[in-house]
């Protein structure tokens, strides 16, 4: 344990705090500063007791019960004590490390057939929350990156290319974006060729759904250039080209269950396979790269 941490703290708050540590911890934490004989010359008070020696010891010593409400500081001093194994935790010391370990880098297939956690539409939605699709859309220009993975509809085919209409945004940048009605292009010589005789853009139709890799945005000009091949040495979604309706990415296809039904956010959360999944707080915990042997959370569901 951090016992200079752990001295510093009971000296500010007095011993009442050890006492409030022994109640709830069932002993003093280990290498803690009390005596053999001044844990058993104590008794663990009851809140009108704890009430009566806090404010006989903010008048004898400075503290935190000094300072603070006399009420605040036992809630404050019984917080401390519920949480105390977990305040003066050593980087050394830890829980149990979880045995369930996923490479993230590699899980997007895995978690769009699997739902490793709940994935749900934007919190706009269930909130009824319309942005400036002004805004929005200029926003989404600035956002959009090279190499970023979408989800379009062809709207028009020329002898050049594809015009298509962004539906959402995949991987690390899940987004639904059809309401936005922006416009895209791929040009032929971004289509992979049927036969050395045909225009690559024959192969496709009005209303197709496409998966495009992105080439270049300008979004001074809201201009959008896709692809359909990916590089050789591609470490992102090698899956680019036609897909069907149900390889839709889980968010957006939720998005459309919950414009029919206008479920809850709690009942769509709790159908979602994914939110009972036991391992779940470890894969988003490796997702946002947390270190679990110290943990950002003094939530003891989260360890």
């Amino acid at each position: 344990m951090k016992k200079k941490l752990y001295d510093q703290v009971l000296s500010w708050h007095g011993p009442m705090l050890g006492l409030f540590i022994e109640e709830e911890q069932g002993a003093f934490p280990r290498d803690a500063p009390a005596t053999t004989e001044d844990r058993t010359s104590y008794q663990v008070p009851d809140s009108r007791q704890a009430h009566g020696q806090l404010q006989s010891q903010s008048k004898s010593c400075g503290s935190s019960a000094e300072i603070l409400p006399v009420e605040f500081a036992e809630k404050l001093q019984r917080f401390i004590a519920r949480k105390a194994d977990l305040l003066f935790m050593d980087s050394g010391e830890h829980v149990q490390p979880s045995r369930y370990e996923i490479h993230v880098e590699d899980s997007e297939d895995e978690e769009e057939e699997g739902d490793l956690y709940a994935i749900l539409p934007p919190l706009e939605q269930f909130m009824s929350i319309h942005s400036e699709t002004t805004e929005c859309r200029a926003h989404l220009y600035e956002a959009l990156e090279a190499n970023d993975i979408v989800v379009a509809r062809v709207v028009n085919i020329r002898d050049f290319g594809l015009f298509v209409r962004l539906i959402c945004l995949c991987c690390n940048k899940k987004r639904q974006v059809d309401n936005l009605e922006i416009i895209g292009l791929c040009p032929s010589s971004e289509i992979p060729a049927q036969s050395s005789h045909e225009n690559p853009v024959n192969g496709y139709h009005v209303n197709d759904l496409l998966k495009l890799r992105v080439l270049k945005v300008e979004a001074s000009e809201e201009k959008i250039l896709l692809s359909l091949f990916v590089p050789k040495h591609w470490s992102g979604d090698s899956h680019v080209g036609i897909i069907t309706e149900s390889e839709l990415p889980s968010q957006y296809k939720r998005s459309l269950f919950l414009a029919d039904h206008n479920d809850s956010y709690d009942k769509m959360l709790h159908n979602i396979l994914g939110f009972s999944n036991p391992h779940c707080v470890s894969y988003l915990t490796n997702m946002l790269g947390l270190d679990e042997k110290t943990p950002p959370s003094l939530l003891r569901a989260l360890h």
